[in-house]
Protein backbone atom coordinates (compact mmCIF):
# COMPACT_ATOMS: atom_id res chain seq x y z
CA UNK A 1 0.00 0.00 0.00
CA UNK A 2 1.74 3.15 -1.16
CA UNK A 3 0.93 6.39 0.58
CA UNK A 4 0.35 9.61 -1.31
CA UNK A 5 2.65 12.56 -0.68
CA UNK A 6 0.03 14.26 1.48
CA UNK A 7 -0.28 11.09 3.61
CA UNK A 8 3.48 10.96 4.28
CA UNK A 9 3.19 13.30 7.23
CA UNK A 10 5.41 13.85 10.25
CA UNK A 11 3.98 15.03 13.56
CA UNK A 12 6.13 16.15 16.50
CA UNK A 13 4.44 16.51 19.88
CA UNK A 14 6.17 18.02 22.92
CA UNK A 15 5.39 20.34 25.79
CA UNK A 16 7.12 21.99 28.73
CA UNK A 17 5.70 19.55 31.30
CA UNK A 18 7.15 16.32 29.90
CA UNK A 19 10.71 15.11 29.50
CA UNK A 20 10.15 13.54 26.08
CA UNK A 21 8.89 14.44 22.63
CA UNK A 22 6.87 12.00 20.54
CA UNK A 23 7.33 11.77 16.79
CA UNK A 24 4.97 10.03 14.40
CA UNK A 25 6.03 9.79 10.78
CA UNK A 26 4.77 8.04 7.69
CA UNK A 27 7.60 9.46 5.59
CA UNK A 28 10.13 6.73 4.72
CA UNK A 29 12.98 9.25 4.62
CA UNK A 30 12.35 10.36 8.21
CA UNK A 31 11.78 6.79 9.37
CA UNK A 32 15.26 5.86 8.09
CA UNK A 33 16.81 8.95 9.68
CA UNK A 34 15.14 8.30 13.03
CA UNK A 35 16.11 4.60 12.88
CA UNK A 36 19.77 5.62 12.46
CA UNK A 37 19.50 8.06 15.36
CA UNK A 38 18.02 5.29 17.52
CA UNK A 39 21.06 3.14 16.74
CA UNK A 40 23.58 5.95 17.30
CA UNK A 41 22.00 7.50 20.41
CA UNK A 42 19.88 4.84 22.16
CA UNK A 43 19.65 6.86 25.38
CA UNK A 44 18.04 9.78 23.54
CA UNK A 45 16.07 8.26 20.62
CA UNK A 46 13.77 5.26 21.00
CA UNK A 47 11.60 3.41 18.49
CA UNK A 48 8.22 2.87 20.16
CA UNK A 49 5.84 1.25 17.66
CA UNK A 50 5.16 0.53 14.02
CA UNK A 51 1.91 1.47 12.32
CA UNK A 52 0.66 -1.09 9.80
CA UNK A 53 -2.07 -1.24 7.19
CA UNK A 54 -2.84 -4.47 5.36
CA UNK A 55 0.25 -6.03 6.99
CA UNK A 56 2.52 -3.37 5.49
CA UNK A 57 4.49 -0.93 7.61
CA UNK A 58 3.34 2.59 6.82
CA UNK A 59 4.61 4.59 9.78
CA UNK A 60 6.48 4.65 13.04
CA UNK A 61 6.32 6.21 16.48
CA UNK A 62 9.51 7.43 18.10
CA UNK A 63 10.34 9.03 21.45
CA UNK A 64 13.06 11.62 21.93
CA UNK A 65 14.44 12.65 25.33
CA UNK A 66 14.20 16.36 26.00
CA UNK A 67 17.68 17.60 26.86
CA UNK A 68 17.16 20.46 29.34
Amino acid sequence: MALTNIERETIINFNAAEDTAEVYTADPVYIRKLDKLCEQFPDTYKFMAELQANRNAIGGYFQIANEK
